[in-house]
């Protein structure tokens, strides 16, 4: 048997244990109500997990507020890089890897959201240096010969070349539309 000192530390112990678990448990709800008041007006709280997110809505399918700890980030879809939720996002046309922004290209073998005339039309060649631009990063220039409606010659640069070679190229009697903005200001 055991003596009756004992059995009061015992409950004693087991009061101060209780004690702090309910403190510690008060203190939790007051952060809880202390979060959801700190949330802005352009964020939301995933019901699921309590992650404090900013406002999102997907383009494709409408859906909006989707946690991305929950459900997977979103990222950016097309050529006018509009937002997605993860289960709209395009894949790689050859390994189906999800791609998260519009200059992701994975295995090269296109991409589920373009279609192979999109896909050509977005990369072109610099006719100077023969390195490819990416038309949806990058500007292109293109200088011709002749009238806008009756051109005889063209050229496509990156903007490096472009810069470099802009006094030459006026001597050429190369045109630009750039030029003709600049000079109508």
């Amino acid at each position: 048997m055991s003596s009756p000192v004992k059995n009061s530390k015992n409950t004693e112990s087991i009061f101060i244990f209780n004690k702090i678990e309910v403190e510690e448990k008060k203190e939790n709800e007051e952060t809880e109500k202390t979060d959801e008041s700190v949330v802005n007006e352009d964020e939301f709280i995933c019901e699921e997990c309590s992650a404090v997110q900013g406002l999102n809505n997907c383009e494709l399918c409408d859906k909006e507020n989707e946690c991305e700890e929950c459900y997977g980030q979103g990222g950016d879809y097309g050529p006018n890089e509009i937002w997605v939720c993860n289960t709209c996002l395009p894949t790689c046309n050859e390994c189906e890897k999800k791609l998260y922004t519009s200059y992701d290209k994975c295995c090269g073998k296109g991409r589920s959201d373009l279609s192979d005339d999109e896909e050509d039309d977005r990369f072109v060649l610099c006719e100077n240096c023969n390195i490819n631009i990416d038309c949806y990063k990058d500007n292109i220039h293109i200088l011709y010969k002749g009238e806008p409606n009756n051109i005889s010659e063209e050229l496509v640069l990156c903007t490096m070349c472009f810069q470099d070679m802009e006094d030459y190229l006026i001597q050429q009697e190369y045109k630009c539309d750039e030029w003709e903005e600049d000079d109508d200001d």
